[in-house]
Parts: structure tokens; C-alpha cells; sequence
């Protein structure tokens, strides 16, 4: 498996899903290979190093079709079963393919919008619609469900899929401007994630996002953020094991696709979801609920062959 870079916080989901699942199938042996970053150059290494191994098959994660697709032709042209996970590569040949319901999800945090601002009565929303068509079709699900609750006002949107100005920096000017905005909706956590919500909302504003990677859970126990709509990352390994799995026996045919679905995380439901969520990648579940947490776990529940 060509996992997330090292910096991803998916990683450990991601690769400790795949780990858990091709431990079911002994005597098949799971070798990873994490990037530094997730830029052609890195993939194209990683490529190389996984056919020196001469795999039976090759997971990759792919954060970026167009800097993944040189990585996973190069790894096709090789007559590799090869299996993608995330934004999905247009490279004949492909195997399989491992995505997320994320147009589902941004739908869910519409549809629950009114639970998600907790009664506050006006939003802001940042989107990235014109940087694909499936970010498209999160704002225009989201936007479909969001209208349907009229007693909350959406002062303004913006897109920010150029991603110039930054999306950080637009969040500011949209702020400054709003003040008073009850909540703001993020179609994607990368905001979050390079500034806690605390060091830039207002005193009475909070946060939501598609999305839901460890680093932000802290947030929801902060009370910060009010709902993170994401996965389970430990599902997307696992299921392209099983992928990769069926395509070294020839069990099904190609151009299978797998979907693992969003779920709706609030502080109430962090616990339950963070756990399952450690034991889905065979991670501690007492550790994972601290570090990424804040929380002691009410039980001693570890994960399945996990510590």
C-alpha cells in the first residue's frame, strides 16, 4: 500500500484499516510505503519502490488524481492489480477503486443543519466547488438539504477552490464582516486543520465541517465545533484489501467500486465514534480517545488484536 504522506491525518486510519483486514488472510503480508508529501515526484518514488517488491497488488492513496497519475501508470503498465483509494485516477487499467460518499455527507450536514447550528440563527459557508466536480456536487447536496430549513439565515458563501486567496484568509474577511454568524460550514476540514477554530472564530461563533480526521476531534469536546461529518478511514483500507484481494484471484470482475459512507459526529456521539474508529485500524482505543480526544474512555474496549 502506497499510504497518505506522512503528514496526512488519515494515515494511521487508512493504513491500520488495510492491516486489520489482510491479517484475516494469512499467510499474505501487508508492506506500506508512506510519501513525504503527496506530489508527483513522491508518488512516482513510491511507485518505483512498490514493483521492486514485485506485490501481487498495490493499494494507493490518492489525494489528487492529477499528481497520483503518472504513479499509478507507471504501476498499471507493470500489470499490477492496483486498487485507489480517494480521488479517483482516470488510468485504463485500473483495478479497482475505494471512495467516499462525500456528496452524501455534505447532503447529512445540510439535512441536519438545524441540529448543527444548536440554536443559533445565521451561517456562513465556505465551499470548493470549482475545484471538482465532486466538490460541486457536495455544495449543491449540502445546498439542496440546507435550504430546507428556513428559519436559519445564510449571510454569505464563498467559493475558495482556486485556492487563491487562501481559504484561511477569505474565513478571516468573511468574519470580519460577520461577526455575529452563528456558525460557519466548511465543505472540507483544511482550515481547521492549519488553525484551531478557537484562535479564529468570535466568542460566540462555532464551527462544522465535512470531515472528521482525528485532529479535529478535540474541537467537538472544546466545544469549538458543534459537528464533523466524515468516515471511518480504517473502512478505506479494509476495503481496498478486499479489492485488491479479489483482483489477485480474479474473484470479480474490474472496474469494481467500493463506497464507504459520512457519518455525523457531534460531541454526544464523539466517544462512540472515536472508538470504533480506533478499532476499525487496530489502534488503542484508550490513546487514541486521549490524544486526539480529550476524553477517558468509559470502558477498557481495545480494538480487535490490538494493545
Amino acid at each position: 500500500m502506497i499510504t497518505p504522506a506522512k503528514d496526512d491525518p488519515r494515515l494511521a486510519g487508512i493504513a491500520g484499516g488495510a492491516r486489520q483486514c489482510i491479517g484475516r488472510y494469512q499467510p499474505l503480508e501487508l508492506r506500506t510505503l508512506t510519501p513525504p508529501d503527496n506530489g508527483p515526484a513522491a508518488l512516482n518514488d513510491a511507485a518505483q519502490e512498490a514493483l521492486r517488491m514485485q506485490p501481487g497488488a498495490v493499494c494507493v492513496c490518492v489525494a489528487a488524481a492529477e499528481t497520483a497519475r503518472e504513479a499509478v501508470g507507471a504501476l498499471v503498465g507493470r500489470g499490477t492489480t492496483v486498487v485507489t483509494i480517494g480521488d479517483r485516477v482516470d488510468v485504463a487499467g485500473v483495478y479497482g477503486h475505494v471512495r467516499v460518499d462525500w456528496a452524501g455527507g455534505a447532503a447529512l450536514l445540510g439535512r441536519q443543519l438545524e441540529q448543527v447550528a444548536g440554536g443559533s440563527r445565521s451561517y456562513l459557508l465556505l465551499h470548493w466547488s470549482s475545484a471538482s466536480q465532486e466538490a460541486r456536487d457536495c455544495y449543491l447536496r449540502f445546498m439542496a438539504e440546507a435550504r430546507a430549513s428556513p428559519s436559519l439565515t445564510l449571510l454569505d458563501e464563498a467559493d475558495v477552490g482556486s485556492g487563491e486567496p487562501p481559504a484561511a484568509q477569505t474565513l478571516r474577511a468573511l468574519l470580519a464582516r460577520f461577526p455575529y454568524a452563528g456558525v460557519v460550514i466548511t465543505l472540507a476540514p483544511s482550515p481547521w486543520l492549519d488553525e484551531r477554530p478557537g484562535g479564529m472564530l468570535g466568542r460566540n461563533t462555532r464551527c462544522a465541517t465535512l470531515g472528521a480526521p482525528p485532529p479535529l476531534w478535540r474541537c467537538l469536546s472544546a466545544g469549538e465545533a458543534t459537528a464533523l461529518v466524515g468516515p471511518i478511514d480504517g473502512a478505506l483500507g479494509a476495503a481496498a484489501v478486499e479489492l485488491a484481494l479479489a483482483g489477485m484471484t480474479q474473484s470479480v470482475r474490474a472496474g469494481q467500486v467500493r463506497t464507504v459512507e459520512c457519518e455525523l459526529v457531534t460531541a454526544a456521539t464523539l466517544e462512540d465514534f472515536a472508538t470504533r474508529y480506533a478499532q476499525a485500524a487496530g489502534l488503542d482505543v484508550r490513546g487514541t480517545l486521549e490524544r486526539w480526544a480529550g476524553l477517558q474512555p468509559a470502558t477498557d474496549a481495545v480494538a480487535p488484536g490490538g494493545r
